[in-house]
């Protein structure tokens, strides 16, 4: 049995044995191992030995047998059914999650009962466990401190940290399937193992905050871990990931901004053979643009302490996202070592890795399912790969940054191979706009949905589109404004109309009535991710308050 194999099995002991503590209310399912264990030592062969036909119940026996074949059918065919079905129900509540942000403690007791995701800002450990109390069936909750990014509703507070003793009342959360604590810096670690009573958590963020080696040992301890983001987490080192590669069901990893890290230490994960998402962009590098006050400083790398090298990167079968930048120290050898060890790369992100040139280019569009490439502020790239962009079949996006050697000649080629190219040159609007004439990807999306509360529509509220979150130097950044807006009407529903390409993006609720605590800062009220697919038409996205 390989490790694969014995993480399935373990991934679903766990779960049984929850499932079973839940209908029998907490208890453990009885062992009986070692009563089975005796029973065969004494001789007991159980029912594994021919029982004695007896006249007369032969075509009963048959009758019973054929009654156990057909329920069986009837099972599977149930079973897959439900399977079927929960899976459809599943994609529709991630697709209108409601996520409810709550920045003030008042405002928990009026939280419905039944709610299954929320985010706190700049609360403490009184609140979370409050909200614990208010909310059991939680399965997704993101505690956010201002202390390494600005978001609108939190520009200008002063930033709270819950401490490790909030993830007793967190690991009680037995649903909870994503947890997101963002720039808690007064959370230490000690307490991460309260963690291990989460049998159903998938994706685990601890972002902006230093947890050292030891803290990072519960990783290979939580079964259903299928993604981890540890973003501008800069306290860990070779300990840390090797208990990383010790979670193979790991499908999606963020070393975003952490470091400085040594590429020797990256070899253990290799054993993340089924990983499909990387980002390792600015690791080594400062992190946090923003600090709030009160908050402990990040430390700050020594000097050359910057980047990891090719020799980090291993082979990743299933790898089909990786985002390499701001990696300084990366050489021009990684397309080669990519197109090697790395054959299912989809997309690949390479800006400000100042090293990779023409050759790099020629080596990464060897990987014959590369559909979106970036080479910003690669000055070592030149119009000598255009014709190699031209003819790469599989390739349909190519990003380039300002690309001073970029002509519309160069464009319009591309263009024509089916490209869509991208080239910033803000001082150059006239460019712009032709480049964009010659790559036309984006088309009218309409969303549509209604706020209500208390079954009475609620009017005025404004219902706005915004872009995923994007970073800048391994710190997240939130686009400053909104694709499109829409407000609500008399009957409290919204019509948005935005011409985006297909992609994840977020609808806020917000409410723009000025405030003395505010201020002309619109408050965020609620959000919920939004996905956009060609073809497809998304399902209205209501909102109903409390």
């Amino acid at each position: 049995m390989n490790g694969s194999d014995r993480h399935a099995e373990e991934l679903d002991a766990r779960r049984l044995d929850w499932a079973l503590r839940e209908v029998v209310g907490g208890r453990r399912a009885p062992d009986v191992t070692a009563a089975v264990l005796a029973r065969a030592a004494a001789g007991d062969r159980g029912v594994t030995e021919p029982l004695e036909p007896h006249a007369g119940t032969s075509r009963g026996r048959w009758l019973l047998l054929a009654a156990v074949f057909v329920l069986g059918l009837a099972t599977a065919f149930g079973v897959g059914w439900l399977r079927q079905h929960d899976g459809a129900d599943d994609r529709r509540e991630a697709q209108g999650d409601l996520v409810r942000i709550v920045t003030r403690a008042a405002a928990i007791a009026s939280l419905p009962a039944a709610s299954k995701a929320v985010e706190v800002h700049n609360l403490d450990d009184a609140a979370v466990a409050a909200l614990v109390a208010r909310c059991p069936d939680l399965e997704h909750l993101c505690v956010f401190a201002s202390t390494a990014t600005a978001r609108p509703a939190s520009v200008g507070d002063r930033a709270v940290s819950i401490t490790d003793d909030a993830l007793v009342a967190i690991g009680s959360l037995r649903h909870l399937r994503r947890l997101e604590l963002v720039g808690v810096q007064h959370v230490t670690g000690a307490k991460l193992r309260e963690l291990e009573r989460l049998p159903l958590l998938e994706h685990l963020a601890l972002t902006f905050l230093d947890l050292d080696d030891d803290s990072l040992q519960v990783l290979p301890r939580l079964p259903s871990l299928r993604e981890l983001d540890l973003e501008s987490n800069q306290g860990f080192g070779a300990r840390g990931l090797e208990a990383i590669g010790a979670c193979p069901g790991l499908r999606v990893l963020s070393l975003a901004g952490s470091g400085p890290l040594r590429d020797d230490w990256f070899a253990p994960l290799a054993r993340l053979t089924r990983l499909e998402s990387l980002n390792l962009q600015a690791i080594g590098l400062s992190r946090r643009l923003l600090f709030a006050e009160g908050m402990p400083a990040p430390r700050t790398p020594e000097f050359g302490e910057r980047g990891i090298g090719v020799a980090a990167l291993q082979p990743w079968p299933a790898l089909r996202h990786l985002s390499l930048a701001n990696t300084l120290n990366i050489e021009s050898s990684v397309g080669a070592r990519l197109a090697r060890d790395c054959p299912a790369l989809q997309n690949v992100v390479l800006d400000v890795c100042l090293q990779i040139d023409d050759g790099t280019v020629a080596d990464l569009l060897s990987l014959p399912q590369l559909r979106s490439l970036s080479v910003r502020g690669c000055p070592e790239v030149t119009a000598a790969s255009i014709p190699r962009l031209v003819t790469a079949t599989p390739l349909r996006e190519v990003h380039l940054g300002k690309a001073p050697w970029l002509t519309l000649e160069h464009a319009g080629r591309l263009a024509r191979a089916g490209k869509r190219v991208t080239c910033e040159r803000p001082d150059d609007p006239a460019f712009e706009a032709a480049l964009a004439a010659l790559t036309p990807v984006s088309v009218d999306r309409v969303l549509r949905g209604r706020v209500m509360r208390d079954g009475r529509p609620v009017i005025g509220m404004v219902a706005a589109l915004y872009a995923p979150l994007e970073r800048s130097n391994g710190v997240q950044v939130r686009v400053t404004a909104a694709l499109a807006t829409a407000v609500a009407g008399d009957d409290g529903r919204f019509v948005l109309t935005a011409a985006v390409p297909p992609g994840e993006y977020e609808l806020r609720l917000e409410d723009h009535r000025p405030s003395p605590l505010a201020g002309s800062q619109p408050a965020w009220v609620a959000r919920r991710a939004v996905t956009i697919r060609d073809g497809e038409t998304v399902p209205d996205l209501d909102f109903v308050l409390r």
